[in-house]
């Protein structure tokens, strides 16, 4: 049995509909059983569970052979904040696999996570990391770069919708964009190969882009120009620490588009992933066009 914790999410819920095809056991624990009514005709077995609450944690390992953490609290807040979600509820899970027998336990991490990070989540999943290794179980920890489902979207959906592109800074700086469906397939790579087995894995999408190639990739399928209303990068700093004590999450958006504006990711690093599992990564073109296909059928 492979328990998916965060199996109603983004990414997760990739996971768990590869896992199906491949006919595989799978249990999901969620705080919503409801919403996830489809899932159970599907097979899926969901167990009520929540990442604060350390007994149902305890109750959602047991008869599990594998674990895959695919949760985050990145846009979380009051108990759902990365120190609950990422941290203590993380490490909580990590102590139940453990004492249930789990053989093997896959974290979804985040690239560049690391102890000095500006950013209280990196710092966190950075930490969660160690206490993974640390544990004594076999452990897959993934650390992918941006989503390009959310944050290339992000920006996206205005061109696609108004012809104009908010963009920090001067968006000259490089940034690497990964699909979620790329990481779900490594996910459940991990799963199957004994390779993954005590190793950490960047993964990136195959191309390195700035913020003004974005645009034009959006504005090309939009089949119209786009205009970019630049806000100068120190504003972005500034206001992302501003907004920390009212609205965390938006802090944590601006404070991310600060600091990978200011480092770009390594691309050889973000693809040594592929010489494990080679596959063929979606690129931000290719995601554009499959995600708005009647634009680009108009244009």
């Amino acid at each position: 049995m492979i328990l998916i914790i965060g199996g109603s999410g983004f990414l997760g819920s990739k996971i768990v509909q590869l896992l199906l095809e491949k006919k595989l056991p799978v249990r999901v624990m969620t705080r919503n059983p409801e919403k996830l009514a489809k899932l159970k005709t599907l097979g899926v077995e969901v167990v009520t569970g929540d990442l604060c609450e350390p007994q149902t944690i305890t109750t959602a390992c047991q008869g599990v052979t594998q674990v895959v953490y695919a949760a985050h609290g990145f846009l979380g807040e009051r108990r759902n904040n990365p120190e609950q979600v990422d941290g203590k509820g993380a490490h909580q899970l990590i102590d139940a696999a453990k004492a249930a027998g789990v053989q093997q336990f896959i974290y979804t991490s985040i690239y560049d996570s690391r102890s000095d990070h500006p950013l209280d989540v990196f710092r966190i999943k950075f930490a969660t990391e160690n206490y993974l290794r640390n544990s004594g179980l076999t452990h897959t920890i993934l650390c992918p770069t941006a989503f390009m489902e959310s944050w290339a979207d992000a920006i996206g959906k205005m061109v696609m919708k108004f012809g104009v592109a908010i963009v920090p800074g001067s968006g000259d700086a490089s940034q690497n964009y990964i699909s979620a469906n790329d990481v779900a397939r490594f996910a459940v790579w991990a799963l199957t190969d004994p390779r993954s087995h005590n190793r950490t894995f960047s993964l990136g999408g195959a191309e390195n882009l700035n913020m003004n190639e974005l645009v034009e990739i959006y504005a090309k399928v939009a089949g119209k120009p786009a205009r970019c209303i630049h806000f100068p990068l120190f504003l972005v700093h500034i206001a992302g620490w501003l907004a920390w004590p009212f609205v965390p999450k938006l802090s944590r958006r601006m404070v991310t588009a600060f600091t990978t504006d200011v480092d770009s990711p390594d691309i050889d690093k973000c693809s040594a992933f592929l010489k494990f599992c080679p596959m063929q990564r979606l690129s931000l073109t290719d995601y554009v066009c499959s995600r708005y296909p009647n634009k680009q059928t108009k244009s």
